[in-house]
């Protein structure tokens, strides 16, 4: 979880804080709020429970559907699952919401 947030969130938040994206996701307390629910995601997919962690990704791509971050854990849920096309799919999904984010590499 360390890692993900100092390497993935905190860069994210920055970025998306300060981006031209729609009004809603320049609003730095909803861009950390979101950040704050991916880190949950994040934190219930290091901790094995797969299912509840791409739960919360997509709720949280329903709140801000282009915050990477969130399209970046959903792919390593799919990955987790084994299901290597719809990983593919979310990392693409990342790349497409914030061009060069390092982690959908």
């Amino acid at each position: 979880m360390r890692y993900f947030t100092r390497l993935v969130l905190l860069p994210a938040l920055l970025v998306l804080a300060s981006s031209p994206m729609a009004g809603k996701d320049r609003d730095p307390d909803l861009v950390r709020a979101h950040a704050d629910q991916v880190g949950h995601a994040q934190a219930l997919l290091d901790s094995g429970e797969v299912s509840a962690a791409e739960a919360a990704f997509r709720d949280g791509l329903e709140q801000s559907p282009k915050f990477a971050p969130a399209h970046v854990g959903l792919g390593q849920a799919a990955l987790a699952r084994g299901d290597l096309v719809a990983a593919e799919q979310a990392f693409r999904q990342a790349l497409r919401a914030q061009k060069r984010f390092a982690p959908a590499f």
